[in-house]
């Protein structure tokens, strides 16, 4: 196990040294959720198809709302040790129709 911990610890001094940026998962174009996309009209391959399958699945109730919505979830990371920043998407589903999107990120705009 010490040696392991060991060899874990010279591979992540050694990558900080090289300066690479490491990606994670897929950055969403919101643009084709604007465009593409429909509140009440599209369904869920049209998000498939638009966006690709989510990293993840849930359900959220927000404000305002009078049950907890099917939610897809699409994250996006990059940076290193010392920089990272992440995009955050959640795709809203009102039964089988889109039913909007909420996002986050410290990239700026997705």
């Amino acid at each position: 196990m010490t040696t392991r911990a060991i060899a874990i610890a010279f591979l992540v001094l050694s990558l900080a040294g090289c300066g690479d940026v490491i990606r994670i998962g897929r950055l969403v174009d919101t643009s084709r959720l604007e465009a593409a996309l429909k509140p009440g009209l599209s369904s869920r391959d049209d998000v498939l198809r638009e966006l690709g399958a989510p990293r993840s699945s849930g359900a959220a109730l927000l404000p305002g709302w009078d049950r907890p919505r099917e939610t897809w979830f699409y994250l996006y990371e990059e940076g290193g040790l010392t920089d990272l920043h992440r995009c955050y998407i959640y795709v809203f589903f009102d039964g089988a129709k889109y039913d909007g999107y909420l996002w986050f990120s410290s990239l700026g705009q997705p």
